[in-house]
């Protein structure tokens, strides 16, 4: 009798043991399946450059777990650095960085300090599932974003500037997306008669914006 109860316990223990260990690997490959990339899997790398004409600081995230996307970063950040370092005259850069999720997706957004123009905000949008840049078409329907912004900016601005926005195509705007919002800044138009960068900012709920 008690050497069946003590069998049972130590089944029992064994099952359990047996459990955790099968919900241990279902997390590895689960994890690895789909790309996850956790917050702590992320380092801040730096570019800094002083000189007597020339401040350059630059905060990137790296992926410790992916190389494809940190090359990616990397060379538009280079590149970008670079153009601004070639340009004559006393000049200052100052950059720093985010990270949001959307579904298989890594939105990287900029916050920008530049001496050389008002563009205070940059993006790169991530698909993991290959590790290319991607677009924000990819992430919701192209026609219905693009009926929301013009709708927002048609609402916002003067129709010199609407008529600018609307014609533009969506995929070349920077966005910051968080839970509730997608902030849309007109980077990629001039617009002569203004010297800010307009946007807009889409209540996601509202709108009923919902991902591809």
């Amino acid at each position: 009798m008690i050497f069946d109860y003590k069998e049972r316990i130590l089944k029992f223990i064994i099952c359990i043991n047996i459990l955790l260990l099968v919900l241990v690997v279902f997390k590895i490959l689960f994890c690895k399946n789909n790309n996850s990339l956790e917050d702590d899997s992320i380092v801040t790398s730096l570019i800094e450059l002083q000189t007597d004409t020339t401040n350059i600081y630059v905060e990137y995230p790296r992926f410790s777990n992916n190389d494809e996307i940190n090359k990616t970063i990397t060379d538009i950040l280079y590149s970008y650095v670079k153009d601004f370092k070639n340009v004559d005259g006393n000049k200052s850069l100052n950059i720093t960085y985010n990270v949001y999720y959307i579904g298989n997706y890594i939105n990287i957004t900029f916050k920008i300090q530049n001496s050389l123009n008002n563009i205070n905000n940059k993006n790169i949008i991530i698909d993991t599932s290959n590790n290319k840049v991607s677009y924000i078409s990819s992430i919701y329907n192209k026609s219905y974003l693009q009926y929301v912004i013009n709708k927002i900016a048609y609402d916002k601005y003067p129709k010199e500037i609407y008529d600018k926005i609307k014609d533009e195509n969506i995929n070349n705007f920077t966005y910051i997306i968080d839970d509730e919002k997608i902030e849309v800044y007109f980077n990629n138009i001039t617009f002569e008669s203004i010297n800010y960068v307009p946007y807009v900012i889409i209540n996601i709920e509202e709108n009923n914006i919902v991902t591809n």
